[in-house]
């Protein structure tokens, strides 16, 4: 699984906000897809796994990721490894452009999920 959500976070749902641990699976999530259109869209697959591993936190000036150290992201107009990243560099368009502010690396336990939605979308 290469791109996930951990179950920390919160998703926005029609009917608010939800911690990712508690969303029922049949509310629609808010979504921006690659025109920066956003919608309310159900997923059509939701998975969970448990994880024990390597996470790296990305701070920019507008946001906070968690990424595996092996997960893919567009930097700089390429494709590299969360764990090639360094402060400075700059995420792709669907990230507005922010540059990286910090990362901070560490361990953590908890269970990862994937919403798919059968298109390119956030």
């Amino acid at each position: 699984m290469n791109n996930f959500i951990p179950d920390f976070m919160e998703i926005l749902t029609e009917e608010g906000w939800a911690p990712l641990d508690q969303y029922n699976s049949k509310n629609r999530v808010l979504l921006l897809n690659s025109n920066y259109r956003t919608g309310y869209l159900k997923p059509k697959v939701v998975s969970k796994r448990d994880f024990k591993g390597s996470l790296l936190e990305l701070t920019t000036e507008s946001m906070t990721l968690y990424l595996k150290p092996s997960s893919k992201i567009l930097v700089n107009d390429s494709l590299v490894k969360a764990k090639d990243i360094k402060k400075g560099d700059k995420l792709n368009k669907r990230y507005v452009w922010n540059k990286v502010e910090k990362i901070d690396a560490g361990e953590w336990e908890g269970r990862l999920f994937s919403l798919f939605f059968g298109d390119d979308l956030s």
